[in-house]
């Protein structure tokens, strides 16, 4: 119980840091001790190019995967709320169902817009991404994806806020472009990302000690039954 608390408690201040960071109630200087330039705010759609994933219909037909030698394909699913992907995708497919898919890199963002609307990943794998996700496949200027990650993770959670009951039931591309994020200089977006990603893994390591202690009571309750 006092690991989840520790976990709970990182996750929260986790979450606030981000909001502060990012709204600038925070602030870094460069190099020299000096302020960096002032934020511009600009629309999704003027400082990236991204499309929708895609799958051949209908879904269930068995030629579409292979689950022993096939390609990985992200759904949904396979994207965690904590911006993360799960270590394996739930599906792989055929090399048939490939020629109607969109193949993502590995570090490539990712935005699911179906079902649990505005998750939001970087990809660890090399894969095919289904049509209920948006691929960020290009940047009109120079951008962190790891700051942009998180600066997408927080317009969603701003959205879900405005959300009758807190959910965001429909997302179109078109929508989208619309919506705005806050844009530093290119140093101090990596300087942020530094930030988050040093918090990332004290969380990690969280988890894995908890994951730890399940493991170890869970072996010596069995062991008593022996």
């Amino acid at each position: 119980e006092t690991q989840s608390k520790i976990i709970e408690d990182l996750e929260t201040q986790f979450k606030n840091l981000v909001i502060k960071l990012l709204s600038s109630e925070i602030t870094f200087k460069d190099k020299n001790g000096k302020d960096y330039p002032k934020w511009e705010i600009e629309k999704l759609g003027n400082i990236a190019t991204f499309r929708r994933g895609s799958f051949p219909q209908p879904y269930g037909l068995p030629k579409w995967y292979d689950q022993a030698e096939g390609f990985p394909f992200i759904q949904v699913f396979d994207v965690g709320e904590n911006m993360r992907l799960k270590n394996k995708t739930k599906n792989k497919i055929s090399q048939l169902a490939t020629e109607q898919s969109v193949f993502a890199k590995k570090g490539t963002l990712i935005l699911t817009i179906q079902g649990s609307i505005g998750r939001v990943a970087k990809t660890d794998f090399d894969a095919y991404i289904d049509r209920t996700l948006l691929i960020f496949q290009s940047f009109q200027r120079d951008i962190n994806i790891d700051f942009f990650k998180y600066a997408i993770f927080l317009l969603f959670e701003v959205e879900k806020e405005k959300a009758p009951g807190g959910i965001i039931k429909t997302i179109t591309k078109e929508v989208l472009t619309q919506f705005t994020v806050p844009v530093p200089s290119y140093d101090e977006q990596t300087k942020i990302a530094e930030v988050f990603t040093l918090m990332e893994s004290k969380l990690e390591v969280e988890k894995k000690i908890l994951s730890s202690y399940k493991y170890q009571k869970q072996h010596i309750l069995s062991n008593l039954f022996i």
